[in-house]
């Protein structure tokens, strides 16, 4: 009798213990993700700083003052012959599904969102470059998001200082991620690079590359199960994985563009996609303006067929 009294209190205990930690995590899962970051991280783009600290900003003017040296320009920054600038034409943030997947906390990543407005940051006070392209994969845009991370450019080089001599000129651009499942229909990735940064003189839409690498992200829907399987495994960091949901759903329920249609006459909120180099060169033709294409080729990594070479694509057609 004594046992089953032991054993029925114990049983009690540990009921009002399951009890008391489901209402701890629920409680936690409603401050975390409804109340401190309701939208999550991943839905706004705050816009860049342009103030460095002290000593940042003082490391800055040591990098200018040894490069004007190292390109034999006087160290008052007269520019005399040869100029060398130092800059990344290939930067990612958390825009890209790659890139926002391996900075979740599940990833052992540390805590934090790096969406364009960063990239502007970390390049000015950390890399301390004179200039980077922010090129995320065409196929993790969505046309509005293209036309936010015009703005986080924009608005990058609105506090670049001085317009004669900033201290930093950040541009835009995409990579255009193929990847074939055969030798003869792989191109491996391109990032598409744009001299100006004016809406104007930009496509109005960012050019994924269609297949596998499309369908993989937009064909399917991947973003409700994700959210629910991870914010059950990490609910003290659900915002992040709700944001990551959202950026699956959006990319999925954006409507393909229209084939066959210049791509100056397609409707502004659609994806457009080109499934070889050829079709990528002729719609940037189509918008006409100065563009620098350079193929990334560490691209070619693990998911390159057997026999894919550059040869094929070193064509007219291409």
């Amino acid at each position: 009798m004594k046992v089953r009294t032991v054993v029925g209190t114990i049983a009690k205990i540990m009921s009002v213990v399951l009890l008391l930690a489901l209402v701890a995590g629920v409680t936690i899962y409603i401050l975390y993700v409804r109340v401190a970051d309701p939208q999550g991280y991943y839905q706004r783009d705050p816009l860049a700083t342009g103030t460095p600290t002290p000593v940042v900003a003082s490391g800055k003017q040591l990098a200018k003052r040894l490069r004007a040296r190292d390109a034999g320009r006087p160290i008052d920054g007269a520019a005399t012959g040869k100029q060398i600038l130092f800059g990344d034409t290939h930067v990612h943030t958390t825009w890209s599904f790659d890139a926002f997947m391996f900075s979740l906390p599940m990833m052992n990543a540390s805590k934090g969102a790096y969406p364009p407005a960063a990239a502007c940051d970390y390049s000015r006070f950390v890399a301390q470059l004179d200039f980077y392209f922010l090129t995320d994969h065409a196929e993790s845009y969505t046309a509005e998001r293209w036309r936010d991370a015009q703005e986080s450019v924009r608005a990058c080089n609105a506090v670049a200082g001085n317009g004669n001599d900033p201290d930093m000129v950040a541009f835009i651009g995409f990579e255009w991620s193929q990847y074939g499942i055969t030798a003869a229909d792989h191109f491996g990735h391109h990032n598409v690079l744009f001299r100006d940064t004016e809406p104007g003189s930009l496509p109005a839409r960012a050019i994924g590359a269609s297949g596998p690498a499309s369908h993989a992200l937009r064909g399917r829907n991947y973003g409700e199960n994700t959210v629910r399987m991870l914010q059950r495994l990490d609910m003290s960091n659900g915002s992040y994985y709700q944001a990551f949901g959202t950026l699956l759903n959006e990319l999925r329920t954006e409507p393909d563009c229209p084939g066959g249609i210049d791509s100056r006459e397609l409707p502004t909120d659609c994806y457009e996609s080109a499934a070889n180099p050829g079709e990528l060169f002729a719609k940037l033709d189509q918008w006409g303006f100065d563009t620098l294409v350079i193929p990334h080729g560490s691209a070619w990594g693990i998911y390159t067929p057997p026999g894919a070479s550059w040869e094929h694509q070193l064509t007219a057609k291409y």
